[in-house]
């Protein structure tokens, strides 16, 4: 017997001749279909959420979980594969997970006109309600100051009030002779 190896699909035909008779036939040949994996690309989340991947169909995940989405809330990266019959398949992802930085402008501060008020954000660089980034901010106006903070995607803000003391009037009565 005798055997061909084919590399793609197609009508292929077969003639056999033994003794001076032939005998011919067609077989039809099918490829299996690569099935296309995508998890997406790399995510980056906050301590404390979670990144949901979807894959197009069930598999299994590098975490051991079975199906076609899982949960992820942890740094590192995460393999599927398509256990199909022929050739398995699969994609990875890199989760990066960034933590939530914490700072405290402090106490809301009432201050004299012409004195100014300091604050800063915990000496991270930080965008301040004006526009301005540092780590520190001064004002002499009175309202609302707010400051914010990134790590990644993590977005941390704080706020405190400034109030301006009105200026004390000094009124010593009506003149007098003495």
């Amino acid at each position: 017997g005798s055997a061909v190896a084919v590399s793609a699909g197609g009508n292929y035909n077969v003639t056999a001749s033994l003794d001076g008779c032939s005998g011919s036939d067609q077989v039809v040949v099918t490829g299996i279909s690569m099935p296309a994996i995508n998890l997406g690309p790399d995510q980056a989340i906050c301590e404390g959420d979670a990144a949901l991947i979807t894959a197009p169909f069930s598999g299994n995940w590098s975490t051991g979980e079975t199906g076609n989405s899982i949960f992820v809330n942890f740094s590192g990266t995460v393999c599927f594969e398509y256990p199909n019959s022929c050739c398995p398949v699969g994609d990875e992802i890199v989760i990066q997970v960034f933590q939530n930085l914490t700072f405290d402008l402090g106490s809301n501060s009432t201050i004299c006109p012409g004195d100014s008020a300091v604050f800063t954000a915990g000496g991270y660089n930080a965008i301040w309600n004006d526009g301005f980034q540092g780590t520190s901010f001064v004002t002499s106006q009175e309202g609302m100051v707010t400051a914010q903070v990134s790590n990644g995607p993590c977005l941390t803000t704080d706020q405190v009030i400034v109030t301006l003391l009105p200026l004390p009037v000094a009124d010593l009565g009506p003149d007098q002779t003495i």
